[in-house]
């Protein structure tokens, strides 16, 4: 069971920090750094649901250390 407290409390985020945080995100495939093979591979995925105009079904990333 997921206890309550694990939840980020939306009303906490100011309109400021909300903009801070979506500005520091990556917008394309081509700003995320390393990973290439998974980028790659997501590209792939998501380029196939716009081709069947559905949206992308969930997918699990792993990473593995060598």
């Amino acid at each position: 069971m997921i206890e309550p407290d694990q939840f980020k409390n939306s009303e906490a985020v100011s309109g400021e920090e909300e903009s801070f945080e979506r500005a520091l995100r990556p917008k394309e495939l081509t700003d995320y750094v390393g990973q290439e093979k998974i980028r790659e591979q997501l590209d792939i995925f998501i380029n196939a649901a716009k081709k069947r105009k559905e949206p992308l079904d969930h997918y699990f990333c792993l990473a593995l250390l060598d």
